[in-house]
């Protein structure tokens, strides 16, 4: 008669925490990456409770190892790195941006030490000093207004000798030329876009005007805050928001966006228009006398999934 196998005692095999040590001593990032992945996890195990079994000839205890047996497991792990960071990159997903599709604004942007997310209108100045956030690594990062586009590759915040401490951060300051950037509405228009795992993010900054000083009182996006007269909101597709005027007003803007309404020419509720429009409410008054309102609206219909 065959005889059951007995079964092999808990002393005897090396726990996948003491394998996982040792791993964590050749490279942390292959622990970042078990923790994130289950199914590495569990076939880790398995393949760390044979391996072992051989290395150790079933007769290393936990707390007494072997240091021949470690040197072995460690190689073993070594040998192993390269499978564990390909399996790695073959599960970063690489998004793919649909070009009909108008994504939100959401690059977390300083200006002058003013902090916002996606958009922002800065008071009027010579020169404004700027930090960027993206959501992603900012292997290519382009700056892009009315008069000029510029681009950089690797644009991370650099320390000494150069060297890049911060891959989603980048700082500068910008300088408008004049007339072209200094007159009427000249935006400025933020990019960010990674490689590997295309986690980009945008950003728009405005700037307010000595043409548009009519004040408004405007609800977008949950917030009740007071304009100058350069407004531009961003919510998503399809979503009611509100601009109000103390005076009464005329609007105009491009045959492409839908009219915002008010009956009484002061309050103008409005469903949020795809992509991006622009709007000058003129107030009714004598000719000389006229101030004026630009409203930009940014519609967007996708967010998008960036993970860490």
């Amino acid at each position: 008669m065959l005889e059951a196998p007995k079964p092999i005692a808990r002393s005897k095999i090396i726990h996948l925490n003491g394998a996982l040590a040792v791993l964590a001593a050749v490279s942390p990032h292959s622990i970042h990456f078990l923790e994130h992945h289950a199914r590495a996890v569990v076939i880790g195990h398995a393949v760390a409770n044979i391996v072992l079994r051989f290395f150790t000839h079933g007769s290393v205890s936990l707390e007494m190892p072997d240091m021949k047996s470690l040197l072995r497991l460690g190689c073993f792990f070594l040998l192993l790195l390269p499978m564990l960071f390909l399996m790695g990159c073959a599960t970063i997903p690489n998004q793919q941006l649909d070009p009909g599709t108008f994504y939100k604004r959401d690059m977390q942007i300083t200006v002058n030490g003013v902090t916002r997310e996606g958009v922002l209108v800065a008071p009027r100045k010579s020169s404004y000093a700027f930090d960027v956030v993206a959501k992603g690594d900012l292997d290519l990062f382009t700056f892009e207004t009315c008069h000029r586009e510029e681009e950089q590759e690797d644009a991370g915040t650099r320390g000494i000798f150069g060297i890049i401490t911060n891959k989603r951060e980048t700082k500068g300051t910008y300088v408008p030329a004049a007339p072209i950037e200094t007159t009427g509405s000249c935006v400025v228009r933020l990019g960010g876009y990674e490689r590997t795992q295309g986690r980009h993010s945008w950003a728009m900054i405005d700037f307010e005007d000595t043409d548009a000083t009519l004040p408004a009182q405007v609800l977008c996006n949950g917030e009740n805050y007071h304009s100058n007269g350069v407004t531009v909101c961003q919510s998503k597709q399809g979503l009611i928001e509100q601009i109000a005027f103390p005076v009464e007003t005329v609007v105009k803007g491009s045959d492409a966006c839908p009219m915002p309404q008010a009956p009484d020419g002061k309050t103008y509720q409005f469903k949020m228009p795809p992509r991006e429009c622009v709007y000058a409410f003129t107030e009714v008054a004598p000719l000389g006398k006229q101030r004026r309102h630009r409203l930009t609206t940014l519609g967007y219909s996708a967010i998008l999934i960036r993970g860490k």
